[in-house]
């Protein structure tokens, strides 16, 4: 796919690295900008971006990089004020449009200063509160380990583990009975990710990502897998910002909420804050502290300090000591294929949150809303079908679709429907379609029209 205008990013860490990786893959001309060169030779050693040394937020190396008229900026370094310069600054010499990150919470109430406004900032992404609202959305349905909607949420999303009990287990795809407005869309198991066919055969313990009308994605999720019990308590490992955002999103809910954090001035700042959270103070990997704090009563228990190996070891503990779903918040990459063999229930990566928001954003032609499955591996994307485009006006079964990429739903006037071989396309409807990462790229150029 031809990219429509250059995206700069500043900041080669994590969550950066990542993102030039993600927006290389898609062919978008990227300039990455950092002040170390060691990182951006390892970057430019691995991946088809340009380099640039220096300070992001200097005038000088932003003309360099081509800012003037660039598409996209992207202050992604781990400092706020950093990234809240280079964005005003690179919005000042002409970019269209600049995306900043920040981690602490001041900077997203408009209520005193509206830094959107006065710094001209588009968009003023924190990761610690997508990556609390990602957990909020799985603690909403615990069965599954990811949920995502699309067509204003007339089509909906769920990955489920198909345990021991599960129906399907030991069938190939084309003898499991899904209900009428669902699909069998995506499979990974054993590190394997694919699009299955009617001849795969599911196994115990692999993870199915189900898309349909939600309506009936309940109906799809019973007949897959037991259902758990549902989530009346919580506990959250880690009183830092990310553990903030969530015991605030949960306290108005209807959940027993208990927070443990080791810092003492930290807890007496949370006891200010939070209203319906039992604070604790104590180590999430002292076993002794989890057994005295009952943590085995909870439903849950979430794991988002700021260290990810306590969070691993913290769900670890937990689920000795009995709790059934644990959730670990988890920043590095090379800990990602740990999880599951750690049997931690959901593993929510504060790059992997961004990435989905900023590549919605990136001036994907028709793109509407995009989800990120196995760590980027899979790609769920939100069109909007225009005139022109080589998807209309024919049978999906006389589309030359990519091995590895579906047209799961398409909702006409607002009706759903999972399409079949015989269904047609039209200009103005919305699709919703899913594959492997080197197939969406075809699917969304056959989208392009007017």
């Amino acid at each position: 796919m031809t990219s429509p205008g250059k995206i700069i990013v500043i900041g080669a860490g994590t969550v950066g690295s990542h993102i030039s990786y993600l927006l290389a893959r898609e062919n978008h001309e990227v300039v990455v900008i950092d002040s170390d060169p060691a990182r951006l030779d390892q970057l430019s050693n691995t991946l088809d971006v340009q380099t640039l040394t220096g300070h992001g937020g200097d005038p000088s190396v932003l003309l360099n990089a081509g800012v003037e008229g660039a598409q996209l900026v992207l202050a992604m370094t781990n400092d706020d004020e950093t990234n809240l310069l280079c964005g005003f600054t690179a919005k000042q010499l002409g970019a269209e449009m600049c995306v900043v990150r920040t981690r602490s919470p001041w900077y997203l109430d408009r209520s005193v200063i509206d830094l959107h406004e006065k710094l001209g900032i588009d968009r003023i992404l924190n990761p610690e509160e997508l990556t609390a609202l990602e957990i909020v959305r799985f603690l909403t349905d615990p069965d599954s380990l990811a949920l995502a909607r699309f067509a204003h949420g007339k089509v909906q999303l769920r990955t489920l583990t198909l345990d021991a009990d599960s129906s399907f287990v030991g069938k190939q795809v084309k003898d499991c009975r899904m209900p009428e407005g669902t699909l069998l869309a995506a499979l990974s198991h054993e590190g394997k990710v694919e699009i299955p066919r009617g001849g795969t055969v599911l196994n115990e313990g692999a993870k199915v990502t189900v898309i349909g009308k939600p309506e009936v994605l309940g109906e799809a999720q019973r007949l897959m897998h037991a259902p758990t019990q549902s989530i009346h308590s919580v506990t959250i490992g880690g009183g830092g910002i990310t553990g903030l955002f969530l015991a605030e999103m949960l306290q108005g809910r209807d959940f027993a909420v208990k927070l443990i954090e080791s810092n003492a001035e930290r807890c007496e700042y949370l006891s200010e804050r939070l209203d319906n959270v039992q604070i604790i103070h104590g180590d999430i990997t002292d076993h002794g502290i989890l057994k005295e704090e009952r943590v085995a009563n909870a439903n849950v228990f979430i794991g988002v300090s700021g260290d990810d190996e306590n969070n691993l070891m913290a769900c670890l503990l937990a689920s000795e000591l009995g709790v059934k779903q644990t959730v670990a918040n988890i920043a590095r990459p090379a800990y990602a294929n740990l999880v599951g063999k750690f049997g931690i229930s959901l593993a929510v990566s504060p790059r992997h949150v961004i990435a989905e928001r900023i590549l919605t954003m990136v001036g994907r032609g028709k793109v509407q809303a995009v989800t990120l499955l196995e760590n980027g591996k899979i790609e769920v994307v939100e069109l909007v079908a225009g005139h022109g485009s080589a998807f209309v006006g024919s049978p999906l079964a006389e589309l030359k679709l990519p091995e590895g990429g579906l047209i799961a739903t398409i909702v006409h006037l607002g009706e759903v429907t999972v399409p079949r071989g015989h269904h047609v396309i039209e200009p103005g409807d919305t699709v919703i379609a899913l594959g492997l990462a080197r197939a969406m790229d075809k699917i969304e150029a056959g989208f392009q029209g007017h």
